[in-house]
Order: structure tokens, then sequence, then C-alpha cells
């Protein structure tokens, strides 16, 4: 359906190109998230949710968002608008409810059955935002909640976002989760801690699956510590998001700081931090925090979640032992433990790599 422009002798008149607002005159009953580039079939698109909610739902406590309280949300459309040509199209989301049903029938042809969208698009379609929200926010409330009225000491509990909001990632399906094995999905994740120090509680993530959307809450037990809040330099570095997974049983975390000067944007990576349950690695680049981690980069024994914390105290107490495990393993003889621990040294640091001896020159 063509909205986008009109024109005569090569010149066009261009309107209604902010895309939720574009595809809420053709579906007013709907309120449409902000819109997510996608590109398929060498082109690009632009994808956004079309949301049916109620203010009014039977048994259902209400959960304020936006300074409204929600009793009902379900993603009921899907509105694609082509960025070159403004072609915009809407189709019934994946698992869309009886109400969008209705609709769709009642403005048949313009909203097409959801089996109509392009594999292509659909197959990139993540977990609607607006109700991963909403979801995150109900297992903090009851989850936390449960929580505190099982803690035998009777002291408070608090779920804590972490980080603070949601992010995506590309990964199969979580270990436990059913589904569709192996197949790649775009995840919307959100963590949360609990304790002191911090332990994960709960992480959230939510998936498209074919027939719709599909959430998971993975609790693991024992509780696993979380890595260290990741800081960084006003005037040199910043942390970027840290995401976090579960990997057969294990939470794994990745993140990294980034080169940011002063008044500027960011422009590269400073350091990769990786953990997967005690484990921890980092490096310039990803490949070298992967191999520092499967290296058996354990965090340094009193020293538990320092690594990710680049704080001045956290960084000279993770030195110290460094440079105590470095001296003890010179002193036993173990050449290769030695040089692990010294380059670990090194990266925390920040030191350029420099050879213990200068290379005998032939004269």
């Amino acid at each position: 359906m063509e909205l986008t422009r009109a024109g005569t002798d090569g010149l066009a008149l261009l309107w209604h190109r902010d895309v939720p607002d574009r595809l809420a005159r053709l579906a007013p009953f709907a309120r449409f998230d902000d819109a997510t580039p996608v590109v398929a079939d060498g082109a690009l698109w632009w994808i956004a949710y079309g949301y049916l909610e109620s203010a009014s739902f039977p048994l259902a406590r209400p959960v304020l968002r936006d300074g409204r309280d929600v009793r009902y949300l379900r993603a009921g459309l899907v509105g694609i608008v082509g960025a070159a040509s403004g072609d915009t199209h809407l189709f019934l989301a994946p698992g869309a409810d009886s109400l969008a049903h209705v609709w769709a029938g009642m403005l048949a042809p313009l909203i097409r059955p959801s089996d109509s969208l392009p594999a292509a698009l659909r197959s990139q379609l993540p977990y609607p935002r607006r109700t991963f929200r909403m979801a995150a926010a109900l297992v903090s409330r009851w989850e936390g909640g449960r929580e505190k009225e099982g803690n035998e000491r009777g002291d408070s509990t608090r779920w804590n976002a972490r980080p603070r909001e949601p992010f995506e990632l590309a990964a199969p399906a979580p270990e436990g989760g059913g589904g569709d094995r192996g197949a790649i999905r775009i995840w919307t994740a959100q963590g949360f801690e609990t304790g002191d120090p911090a332990a994960v509680a709960a992480l959230v993530a939510g998936a498209m699956e074919p027939a719709g959307p599909r959430l998971f809450v993975w609790r693991p037990s024992p509780p696993i510590h979380l890595p260290g809040v990741l800081v960084g330099s006003p005037s040199e570095t910043a942390p970027g998001v840290m995401r976090l997974w579960n990997v057969a049983g294990e939470l794994c975390s990745a993140q990294a700081s980034f080169v940011e000067p002063a008044g500027g944007p960011p422009y590269g990576i400073d350091t990769v931090f990786l953990t997967r349950g005690e484990r921890h690695g980092q490096g310039r680049t990803l490949a070298v925090a992967l191999r520092d981690l499967l290296a058996g980069g354990a965090a340094p024994s009193g020293a538990e979640g320092a690594v990710g914390d680049t704080s001045l105290a956290a960084r000279w107490e993770v030195a110290r032992r460094l440079a105590a495990q470095a001296d003890a393993a010179l002193a036993a003889g173990d050449f290769e433990a030695f040089g692990r621990l010294y380059d670990q040294l090194k990266e925390l640091l920040g030191v350029g790599r420099r050879k213990l001896a200068p290379a005998h020159q032939p004269r």
C-alpha cells in the first residue's frame, strides 16, 4: 500500500514517513512500537508490532506501563514498511489472539494472515518489546516476592535488573528450553540479581517461534555470582551492555569496554570480558578473551567477581594476586603457568606485549 509519495516530472512529495504513525493510520485500534530495521533479500525494511491492550481484564493485576494501568497486552499485528519504496503492509502476528483475528476479518484484505509474511522477514522477527517488558516486570514482582516469603531469615530480598535494560542476542534455544533445538533465534533477554554479593536470581528470555512468542525463565541453583560492575574512565573508556546466557546450565556473560575519548563517541573496543561459571577471560579482542577463558582463566582466589570491575582498587587487588601466583609458578619451574599469568597481568594493566628477552640478532 502506497502512502508515501505523489509527484510528476520526477519530483516527489513525501509524507507520513514515521513508521509507527504511518501504520497507526491504517490500524488506529492498535498501538505500534518503535520500528526495527531488518535486511531481507537485499532490501531494507522497517518492522513494528501493533499491540492490542486494555486497562480491564478479569482476574488480572494491573502493571503500570507508560503511565497507564495495563491488564491485557498482546502483539496482534506486524507492520512492515519498505525503506526505499515506502511500500506498507499489515499482517497478523504469529500467535495473534482472537481479537486480532476479528479485526483482520473486518478489515480484509488490509490485514493479511501471518503465514503471508515473507519468510525472510518472519525468521528475523524479534520478541515483541512491550510484552517482554511486561513479562519481566511480572517475573520481578511475583518471583521476587516469592523469594522474600521463602526467606528463612526473614530479611528483605529485592530483585534488581542486571543489566538495567533488556538486550538482544542471536542464540539457539537455552538448555532445557524445548522448542526447535539448534535453530538460531533472535532472543530478547533480561537478567535479575539479588543479595550481597550479587548473585543471579533469574534470566528471562523470549524469542518469536513459528507458532508465536515463547518465554523462558531460568533460575540457577545453586546461585551463581555475577561479574563485578564494569566501570570506565570518564576520559578514556565506557562500558558496553552486559549480555547473559545459559550454556549447558552454566551462566555465561560477555561485556566490552569501548574507547571513548572525552567529548567524543566510542570508536573501538578497549577490552572484552567473558565469564562462564566461575571462569574468567579478557583480552583486546573476542578471540583473545575466549582463548584466555578456555586456557583456564579462573578468577584469582579471594577476588570473586573482581575481574570485570575496572575500578582502581579492584584492578590493584587482582594485579597483586596475579603477580603472587606468577612468582610462585616461576619458583616452581612451571613456565607455562607463569607465561599465562604474566599475559593476564599485562592485559589487566594495559601494558603492550613485549618479549621477556630481546631476540638474538645475527652479526
